[in-house]
Formats: structure tokens, sequence, C-alpha cells
């Protein structure tokens, strides 16, 4: 079993007008980051070595929830409190389209896999999908009876999940907008009635499961096709904001409001280890592409982990 430990000294990021306590650091293409302000309702594009400023994306009549990069670095799309999604040239930072049509916050757009396609989720129920080159709207999928939280593809494309505040995540037919399966999650709203809600739903990239992250502390694993619940991974402490699988689909590393991310098996929901070091909220935890390394993401810090393997350990001790 693998163990892991921190790799470097985290960058720091210095607040600023641009860079609040409130703001979201993303991991994106290039060695770029977000960083997102609800104060003057921008997005900016930071080089994530140097803290440069790259672009900033003006246009947006609200805060901006979530911004992210087309599979190619070519493009940004960004969802906002305005009721629109926007779509951006990453390098000059130019607006291309507008999205219009939802009637309520949009809470995240994302690219298809092959980036012809943009995916959004809003507070009015319903997920759209949109031409990601001309903004025309393809379809919206009705079936969710509270606001969505998110969106996103599977890794071919062929099919979506959304994350529902009504307790439910969904899978879609991308093709036809078809219902595919309801994943059930937690029944027991709690004292602020809400406990329940989904935050985040993802795909394994082998496209087999689905893991639901929620606000009463748990994830779960769920088989894709035919919805079946596989494991609940329970230990943080804190609201659970985000989960992500590793490269092989193998695990799956979770991060919480409890200033901490955590590993898990991902077919038994056994946990690996937990990730400490963070003083504040841990937004995000993203595999590297080799699987060897995490990085997580709090407001003003990131931190790498480093896999290290019963081999190591028995070198170091034999020293």
């Amino acid at each position: 079993m693998p163990f892991w430990r921190q790799e470097q000294p985290s960058p720091t990021w210095q607040p600023r007008d641009t860079l609040s306590a409130a703001t979201l650091l993303h991991l994106s293409y290039r060695d770029r980051v977000f960083g997102r302000d609800s104060g003057d309702k921008t997005a900016r594009v930071w080089n994530a070595d140097s803290g440069q400023l790259l672009a900033t994306l003006h246009g947006h009549a609200e805060s901006v929830l979530s911004a992210v990069f087309s599979p190619d670095g070519q493009r940004i799309v960004t969802a906002s409190g305005d009721k629109t999604a926007r779509v951006w040239n990453a390098d000059s930072g130019q607006l291309l389209a507008t999205l219009h049509g939802h009637t309520d916050a949009v809470r995240s757009a994302i690219f298809s896999p092959d980036g012809h396609r943009i995916l959004t989720a809003s507070e009015d129920s319903t997920t759209r999908v949109w031409n990601a080159d001309s903004g025309q709207l393809l379809a919206t999928l009705h079936g969710h009876t509270g606001a969505i939280s998110s969106a996103v593809f599977s890794p071919d494309g062929q099919r979506i999940v959304t994350a529902g505040w009504n307790q439910a995540a969904e899978v879609w037919n991308a093709a036809s907008g078809q219902l595919v399966a309801t994943l059930q999650g937690q029944t027991e709203s709690g004292a602020e009635g809400r406990l329940d809600r989904v935050l985040k739903a993802v795909f394994s990239p082998d496209g087999r499961r689905i893991v639901t992250t929620y606000l009463n502390q748990t994830a779960e694993v769920w088989n894709t096709d035919n919805g079946q619940l596989l494991a609940t991974l329970q230990g943080h402490t804190d609201w659970v904001l985000s989960a992500m699988f590793s490269p092989d689909s193998q695990r799956i590393v979770t991060a919480s409001d409890d200033k901490t991310a955590r590993v898990w098996n991902a077919n038994s929901g056994l946990l690996l280890a937990i990730l400490q070091g963070h003083t504040d909220t841990v937004w995000s935890a993203v595999f590297s592409p080799d699987g060897q390394r995490i990085v997580t993401s709090s407001a003003y810090t990131k931190r790498v982990f480093r896999v290290v393997t019963l081999s190591e350990i028995a070198d170091l001790l034999a020293k």
C-alpha cells in the first residue's frame, strides 16, 4: 500500500483585491491557474509558478462562479451569477460568445472532451448543452427539482452526470438528452435541511464509476451503468467539496472544509491516507497525470504530496 508525504513547500498567493480569501484557485492548462473575485466580477488567469497576471476576463455582471479551459487550452468558459456563461480567447482574454438562456445563476460550465460542446449547470434546475463554436443551444436537460451545482461529460463524451441539491445525481445520454439513471444519495437532511445536497459528481477515467460528494461529510461511489451504490467514503469532519479519481481509476482523492484531503481505495472505500498541512478549507485536490502526486489547493496555498512506496520506507529504515 502506498503512503503519501508532502514533497515541497507550498507557493503562497498574496492576498490582494484580485485574490481575496473567498477566491478559488484552480490548477489548469499549461501551468496556469484561475483566480476569481466576487468584488469586481472578473476572472483572472495567472502563471502558476511566478504568479504573473496573464489575462483579465471582463464582462460578467455578477460573481464568476467557475472557470475552465477547453481541452486544447485555446479557450476558457466561465459561469456566473448573472445567469450566463461566457467563452473567451485564453491568450488575449477576448470575449468570443455569451450563452444566454438560464433563468438563475449558472454554477458551472465545462467543455466536452472534444471541445465542441459546452455543458452548463444552473440554479434554475436545468442543465444545458451548447455548441462551443456558435453558442447555439443544443439541448436542455430537465429532471432535478432543485438547483444543480455541477455537470460534467463522461471521458468519451457519451454521457453526462449532474449533481443536484435534491439529494440526487442524474446520468444522461449526451446525444439524446434521455435520463439514464438516478443516483439517490443521502436521505437525512439534518437540522439545516440541506446536508444531503450533492456538491459534485464526476466520472472515473474509465467511465465505469461516478463519485458524488455531499455537505454531510461523505462521498459515495456508484456504478455508472446500473446506478448501484458501490462504496461510501466516511471520515471527513466537514463538507466534502470535491473528488477526483486517479488516472487508473483505482483511487479517489477528496477535498474538504475540514482542512484535509483524503485518499481512498475506489473499489472498497478504504481510507488510504489523510493529507494534512493546510490551515483553511481545501477546495480541490487533483492527481498528476502519472498518479504519483496529488496537488491540494486552499485559499492562498497549494501543496504537493508524492506517493512513497513500502520499498522506499524500507530503504530509509535500513539507513
